[in-house]
């Protein structure tokens, strides 16, 4: 039975990633919708910066407006386009922010009658062209978000192809009058609508770490475990009863001799993580937990609630197995002390401000939840004892670490500079509206600094305190 149970944790395990952590993205080009013109983007994050996406298109009715029905309009306008995209954006791909792109762009086209010349189509008023376009666009874009799941974005820029098409007599007649090919120049423009679906692996690397850890001194073999009948109750014979004897005189008493006090059992040393319930406090985004004496902080990787053994921040790897180490170690020596019991584990989660303040909370509980199930599989303590609290973006920790850099004098920000993100911090209880205002400061400049410096630090779970209560009250 155990090494099922083990076999099914294994592929419970496994089962979690499924689905890769990132994000989802489907879009509608409000332009192309003006002109009739059904379309779908799609887009997948494949790194912190980077997404996929391929973009398509499909006007099967040949007038400027499928609800269009004047049969007088000779013009014709159908096409058929597809354009697989790599995006790159400076702050956190898929999200709101600048971005730049590249299309590959294939378009199988039937087009004629129009009033207005498009491209290289001299003709295009009494003429009509049909073929294929082979081409790439380069192009920039700034997108903003509207919730939590939606954002509006902008993309203009231009690119060139070659097409390959023939020139027929009239719009709708179909006499040919030869070959148009050649290299032709084409705009790109878009005004998109943009539905992010998020993908979150929260624990599964966690629950393979645990479950490679557990010794097998801690599965209990089946033999091991008492049975039912070694418990039963045993039937003790009736006995005859014995002649009682002749009283003998009694011996003179003698004061009976004092118990020798039982040793003190030696006290654990406790470490300052582990406080009286007494001193509990709640989670207020005011406080600066990493200042907090013994306090015990892991990190994460950029967007992820993955619980890793070590996490590389700023170019240095980090151990967390030190700091899970420390959590599970002071639980188990408070479960093991006889004059204590442990009575609440306070663990708060973070994310870095960069990004949408709906989705950095999303990813703030998950790391919380993370740690949570370590201390569960590694200690055995009830779930229900272990409190998870979401800290959201955490803006006291990195206004708290930019100010002793600033005091060091180590900070890459000026005087003004600093004295200017003090200011917008407390400017604003809009998260968005503090994080747009960060980055307006000096172009953006100290953004960057902040973005590839101290925000890292700040992508990490915090285990505050590990409360107990007195067995002898």
């Amino acid at each position: 039975m155990a090494r099922l149970t083990l076999t099914l944790l294994i592929l419970a395990a496994w089962g979690t990633s499924a689905s890769a952590q990132g994000i989802f993205a489907i879009r509608n080009n409000i332009l192309w919708d003006a002109t009739g013109t059904p379309n779908l983007g799609l887009e997948f994050t494949v790194s912190d910066h980077f997404t996929l996406g391929l973009n398509g298109a499909f006007k099967p009715w040949p007038r400027f407006l499928a609800w269009d029905n004047d049969t007088s309009n000779p013009a014709r306008w159908r096409y058929l386009t597809l354009a697989p995209e790599l995006r790159y954006y400076t702050k956190q791909a898929a999200r709101p922010g600048l971005f730049f792109g590249a299309n590959f762009v294939y378009s199988h086209f039937n087009i004629g009658a129009f009033d207005t010349k498009i491209g290289p189509f001299a003709d295009l008023q009494v003429h009509r062209f049909q073929g294929d376009f082979y081409g790439g666009t380069l192009f920039v874009g700034y997108g903003w978000g509207l919730g939590k799941h939606f954002r509006l974005e902008i993309a203009a820029g231009g690119g060139a192809g070659y097409r390959q098409s023939t020139e027929y007599e009239c719009a709708r007649c179909g006499a040919e009058i030869g070959e148009s090919n050649g290299l032709t120049f084409i705009p790109k423009l878009g005004l998109n609508l943009v539905w992010n679906i998020e993908k979150r692996n929260r624990v599964r690397r966690e629950l393979q770490h645990t479950i490679s850890d557990i010794a097998p001194a801690e599965i209990l073999p089946i033999g091991d475990v008492p049975s039912i009948r070694d418990t039963a109750a045993h039937v003790i014979p009736v006995q005859e009863p014995k002649a009682e004897p002749a009283p003998q005189p009694e011996p003179i008493a003698t004061p009976a001799p004092q118990p020798a006090p039982e040793p003190e059992k030696p006290r654990i040393e406790r470490h300052p993580l582990l406080r009286p319930i007494s001193e509990y406090q709640a989670y207020t985004p005011d406080r600066v937990l990493s200042r907090e004496e013994g306090s015990v902080s892991v990190w994460f990787p950029f967007a992820k609630s993955d619980l890793l053994l070590s996490v590389n921040v700023r170019g240095v790897e980090r151990d967390n197995s030190k700091g899970l180490d420390t959590i599970v170690q002071v639980i188990r020596d408070a479960m093991a002390d006889e004059s204590i019991r442990p009575a609440k584990v306070q663990v708060v989660g973070f994310a870095s401000i960069d990004g949408p303040s709906w989705s950095n909370s999303n990813v703030a509980i998950h790391r919380a939840r993370a740690v949570k199930s370590h201390i569960v599989w590694k200690t055995g303590l009830a779930s229900e004892l272990i409190e998870v609290v979401n800290g959201g973006e955490a803006w006291s920790e990195l206004l708290d670490e930019l100010a002793q850099y600033q005091a060091a004098g180590e900070s890459q920000l000026t005087q003004e500079e600093y004295d200017r993100v003090m200011q917008v911090a407390h400017s604003s209880d809009d998260l968005e509206v503090r994080e747009w205002r960060l980055q307006q400061i000096s172009g953006g400049t100290v953004y960057q600094k902040l973005l590839k410096t101290l925000f890292a630090d700040q992508r990490s779970a915090v285990c505050v305190k590990v409360y107990y209560e007195d067995n002898n009250n």
